[in-house]
C-alpha cells in the first residue's frame, strides 16, 4: 500500500510487529500480533490483533489512544499484513474489532480501499449466515484475507 505510515520493525518469525504513535498525547507504542487459531468451517488461521504495548507487554486492544493519528496508525496495521503474507503466503488473517463500533471503522476502511486491496486479496466477511465475499455493503462481524 502507498498510504503515509509509520516505520515498523518485526519480531517473532514475523508475527509480531512493533511501531510508535507519534500524536497529540506524544508518542505511544503500538503492537500488531498474528497469532493461531481455528475457525470451524474454514480452519487454521492467523488472528490480527492490534492495540497499545503495556508495561507488562501485553496489547491492551480496547484503549482509545486518541492521539490524532488513526489514519497512518491503521496504514501501519494494514501494511504490516503484506509483510505477514510475504512470510505465511497460504495463510488466512482473520481481524475483527474489539468493540462492534471498531468493527465497523475497520469495514469502513476495507470498504474504501476494497479496489486496491481486491488486486492482491481475497476478501470476506461474517455474516449471520457465514463467510461471504467482501462487498462492503453488508456489516459484517469478522474478516478474511488471503492472497490470491
Amino acid at each position: 500500500m502507498f498510504l503515509d505510515q509509520y516505520e515498523y520493525f518485526a519480531k517473532n518469525n514475523f508475527l509480531t510487529y512493533q511501531f510508535t504513535s507519534k500524536g497529540k498525547n506524544g508518542a505511544i507504542e503500538k503492537i500488531v500480533q498474528y497469532s493461531k487459531l481455528t475457525i470451524p468451517g474454514v480452519g487454521i488461521v492467523y488472528n490480527l490483533g492490534f492495540g497499545d504495548l503495556t508495561s507488562d507487554g501485553r496489547i491492551n486492544d480496547v484503549v482509545n489512544s486518541n492521539n490524532g493519528d488513526m489514519e497512518k496508525v491503521l496504514s501501519t496495521v494494514a501494511n504490516t499484513i503484506y509483510d505477514f503474507i510475504a512470510h505465511y503466503p497460504n495463510q488466512f488473517i482473520f481481524a475483527h474489532g474489539s468493540t462492534p463500533i471498531r468493527t465497523k471503522l475497520y469495514q469502513r476502511k476495507i470498504s474504501q480501499m476494497l479496489q486496491i486491496i481486491s488486486t492482491e486479496f481475497e476478501v470476506y466477511g461474517l455474516e449471520e449466515a457465514g463467510w461471504v465475499e467482501f462487498t462492503g455493503t453488508e456489516e459484517y462481524k469478522a474478516f478474511l484475507i488471503k492472497k490470491k
